[in-house]
Order: C-alpha cells, then structure tokens, then sequence
C-alpha cells in the first residue's frame, strides 16, 4: 500500500523542457519607433522608474511562468547601471494610474542588483532574470522597471528600444518616485517574455511520494525524455488531471488536503477530506469523487466543499485507487489490505451501491479505464493486468519493478505505470511493451495521469412513453477542438467500439452511427454528415419489437476545420 509512506523533493533532471517564447505584440525587432524611455541613462538622468502596461489579450489563452523578459534596441552598445530592479504584478485597473505603487498591487521581484544589458541592434535582447513570475493567464501584468547610475556606450541613438502602441509610465531622474513625470498609451516597448507554459496535451504528469522534505509535482513530455518539476512542493499522494478545465488535482498523502494546480503552476488548497485520501476521479460534470483509504469512504468534491458519498465494505480492504468507466459512468475502486483477498468493485454513479467484479490476490495501487477496448488496466505489485468489464484477465504484463500508479491515454490507448523505483513503463493497449524511462533514481511515482486528456462523456434525455431519445457527445477538455465521433449502438451496455467482434471505426469525417452484432433489424456501418452547425440530426426508425438500446461513444481528436466538437443525434423509437 502506498498511504503512509512520506516524499522525497523533486530535482530537475537532464534534458529540462525547453522554455517557450510570448511576443508582445509581435516577434519583429526590426520593428516599430525608436523610444529613449527607459534604456537611455542620459535621458532618464542617471535613474528613473518605468511602468509598462502589458494587456491580457496580448499575453495569451493560458497561464506560464515567465522567467525572463527581452526588448528591441534600436543601437548596438550597452546600459551599465549601479542598481537596476524589475518588479511584475498582476493588475485590473484597466488604464496606468498616475500614483505608480497603486500599479502594482502585488509585486514580484524578478531582479534587482547591478546590471550590464548588453545590446545588439534589432535583436531581443534579454536582460537575464533572477527570479520568475507566475502569470494567471486572466489579468494584465504591470512590469515596473527603474535604475540608478545608468550609463550607455555604443554608437547612434543610444538607449532608444522599439515601440508599439502599449500604456506606460515613466519618471525621468528619479529612482523611488511615487507619482509619475509623464505617460502615454502609444510608445511601451514591446517584449519578448521567456515562459514556462506548464504541460502540453499529451504530457505525463507525475507526483512522487518518499522520503525527505517537501514533495512536488513534475511533468515528463513522452517519450521525447524531458523531465521537469511542476508546481509547488507538496506532501502528494495521487494525482488526477481534471479533463474539463485542464487542472491537476493532486492530495496530501498524509494530510488529506486537496490542492488544484493550474497550468502555470500556481497551487490552490481546496479543502481537506481526511487522512490518507488514496484516489481521486473527474466525473463528467466536472465534480470529483475522492477515496480515503482510512475509513473506506468514497467523497464527492464540487470546488470547495466537500460531503462524504458512500460507505465501502471493509471485507476486501480500503479503497486505493479509483476511475471512472467512460462506457456507464460508474466508478471502478481497487482495493487493498483486505482478508482473504483485495477487490475490484463497481461503484453505482447515482447511487454509491458497490458490486464486486472481482477478487485479486494482491492490493490494486492503481486503475484506469481503456476506452479502446472497454477494459480495466490495474496496477497491482509486480503485475499490470488487462481486465474485462466481468473482471476477468485477459492479459496481464510481469516486471522484476513494483507498480504503484497507472493511467490510459483516452487518445492512443497507451498504458504508463510508475514504479516506486523512479521508472514509468510504457505498452500499448493490447499489451504491446514500448520501453520504459528513468524519471529520478529512487523517486516514488505515486500518481500519474496525461494531461488534457480526452473525457468523453454521453448524455442521453428521454424516458417512460417518450418515443426518442437525444444522445449528446460532448468533449470536456477543450470546447475550442474539433472531433470527427462515433456512436454505437447495442441491446446490451457497454459497447466497446476497438475490441474484437465489435466495430472499429476509423475518423474519416462521417459521423457514424453503428450497431454491434446482436442489435436485432439494424444495419451496421450506417453513417452521416452532420451540417457544420451541428443543428441537423441523423434520424434512425427503429422496430417496434427492439425496446431499448443502449449507447457509448468514442472520438477521435483531429485538426481540420468544418468538424464539430458537440455532435447530436436523435434515435427514434417507441420505448
């Protein structure tokens, strides 16, 4: 059982993922005015204070660590100052204040020290940071600039840098100036900021649990090798990476507190549970359900606030591992410690019954569900095993190393499971081995999801008398991504669209409406275009003697313009 044990501290490692670029408001050097404002120690007299007003919308669509910051000179020589301090807030004034503090509510030191900025003309030229900030990917930032003892060299207009239509203030002469000598919203440098944009759609994010001081999460860019940490330390358990809104949820493993982390890093403390929280799941709404191993209790957690949902039976031990099946919405416990054996249990979405698909015998450390196949993969010791939906095995995949976590990429199908050695090991869904990756020697993989993974959820509206029901596909992780789907129908729940017997269906622009073998008067491989609206729906008759159906879904994400991300369709029959 993983609970109990305590966290090592993350390091970075070899190979740290390469820091992206944001351009304000464009990647030109060449470009733009020439302003003496703030790089000229002639102008500015020696010292002076600078304010820049850099807009959201310029900024981007989501949160980064910014760790350095370039401007556009205009010469080539340098800037020699005594003293030379950059401070970045967040703000939401709107327009600069003429009191420059009221600027910058909330100031983060990036640097402060002597300074030699070098400049080449029409070359971002970096001034070098000490310190980073984080960006929330919501509001302005404020950078507030100022030095003493500034002197240029170099040949032409010394000091000016490019210009673009940006808000700034400045005070000419004066280092700790409060009120400003002038300002304007036509002549603010333009910048390029080095970022940390957080993990990409794709990525493995990770938390480790061992021995030492703090925690932390870091995130691995597979199966390219680039390891980096990620967000604030922290004594971590599990991790889950919401597929709605792109957050990491991640818990104590001893302190049962529930920390959301966005894609900048930035860590909030949403509410503790209790001791030994051991899962943690996205259901399709955007709540969660979170185990405790402790007291053998499933938690629902709506930002917040927190309320105990079901009781589990103690026979097989506590619950160490959950997630949800994309096919009926249940939730899927393993458990561990129990006597004679540990357990795979359904858990009822509505109403938290629990139904014991199967008995193991060894604790389960980790589940997911495979959507390729409608399987369950579960991390159990030495062994990573393929269940079905009944609970048997189906395949199973051995290793001299002990797995204490494994997720399903929802996209590919692809299987990765931490070790509690610092390995992750990689297959596909059908058991194929890829490889595996040292993470960090000795290091306790203890939760591990993909980022922005694909959360395909079905919701279906109609009951009693009703004579049609509205099945709705919709993709959760990003509403701006376009899909080409499939839906499949059945007598029986469950479809699984990739395994064998079934349908497997290939993207090729068509929405697909398919029945498996078994489904009684209706065609298999029926298809239609959806309008690019997503207003008109396929309509199917179905006989009079076929009384229910029952429906799942699987896409497949693209990047070609005209398809949807919601698609509808209506199934027509008297139920």
């Amino acid at each position: 059982m993983r609970i109990g044990l305590p966290v090592f501290c993350l390091v970075f490692l070899a190979g740290a993922v390469t820091a992206d670029e944001v351009y304000v408001p464009d990647n030109l050097p060449a470009s733009g005015s020439g302003n003496y404002i703030p790089m000229s120690g002639s102008y500015m007299q020696t010292d002076g204070r600078y304010q820049v007003l850099y807009s959201a919308a310029l900024l981007g669509t989501k949160p980064y660590l910014i760790t350095d910051m370039a401007f556009a000179p205009a010469w080539t020589g340098d800037l020699k100052t005594t003293q030379f301090q950059v401070r970045i807030s967040h703000y939401t004034g709107g327009t600069l204040s003429s009191l420059m503090d009221a600027n910058i509510p909330s100031p983060v030191t990036v640097f402060d020290g002597p300074l030699t900025w070098v400049a080449t003309i029409n070359t971002w030229c970096p001034i070098g940071f000490t310190g980073s900030f984080r960006w929330n990917g919501r509001n302005d930032i404020v950078v507030d600039l100022r030095y003493k003892g500034g002197v240029n060299s170099g040949s032409g207009l010394t000091g000016t840098c490019r210009t673009a239509a940006i808000p700034r203030n400045w005070a000419l002469g004066n280092y700790a100036a409060t009120v400003r000598s002038g300002g304007d919203s036509l002549a603010g440098l333009k910048a390029r900021f080095t970022v940390v944009t957080g993990p990409k759609q794709g990525d493995l994010v990770m938390c480790e649990l061992g021995s030492g001081a703090g925690g932390g999460l870091f995130y691995k860019t597979w199966p390219h090798g680039s390891v980096t940490t990620f967000g604030p330390k922290l004594t971590l358990g599990t991790v889950k990476v919401a597929h709605s809104n792109s957050f990491v949820y991640a818990s104590g493993a001893n302190t049962g507190s529930i920390y959301q982390i966005d894609g900048s890093g930035t860590c909030v403390t949403l509410t503790t549970v209790s001791t030994n929280v051991s899962g943690i799941g996205v259901d399709q709404d955007g709540t969660h359900v979170v185990a405790n191993y402790s007291n053998n209790t499933l938690y629902r957690l709506s930002g917040a606030s927190c309320w105990a949902w079901t009781t589990l039976p103690t026979t097989y031990g506590g619950p160490n591992a959950l997630c949800r099946d994309g096919n009926t919405g249940d939730w899927i416990v393993g458990t561990f410690g129990g006597s004679p054996s540990s357990a795979l249990l359904r858990v009822h979405r509505q109403t938290g019954g629990a139904l014991v698909l199967c008995t193991l015998p060894s604790g389960v450390c980790g589940v997911d569900w495979v959507p390729q196949t409608g399987e369950y993969v579960v991390a159990r010791g030495n062994r990573i095993s393929f269940l079905r939906s009944d609970g048997t095995e189906r395949y199973y995949l051995a290793a001299s190393r002990t797995f204490n976590c494994v997720t399903a990429d929802h996209k590919t199908g692809d299987v990765f499971a931490g070790t509690i050695d610092g390995h992750v090991y990689w297959w596909t869904y059908s058991g194929s081995y890829v490889g595996w990756n040292l993470v960090r020697s000795g290091a306790n993989i203890s939760g591990i999801d993909v980022w922005d993974d694909q959360n395909v959820s079905m919701a279906l509206y109609g009951s009693g008398s009703t004579t049609y029901a509205r099945a709705t596909l919709r993709f959760n992780d990003s509403p701006g991504r376009t899909y080409y789907a499939a839906v499949a129908l059945s007598p029986t729940s469950g479809v699984n669209l990739g395994a064998a017997g079934w349908v497997n269906l290939r993207p090729d622009g068509l929405f697909y409406l398919t029945a498996a073998g078994g489904c009684p008067y209706f065609t298999q491989g029926f298809s239609g275009v959806l309008d690019s609206s997503g207003t008109a729906y396929a309509r199917f008759k179905m006989p009079y003697n076929v009384t229910r159906v029952y429906v799942s879904a699987v896409a497949v994400n693209v990047a070609k313009p005209g398809n949807m991300d919601v698609g509808n369709v209506e199934v027509v029959s008297n139920w």
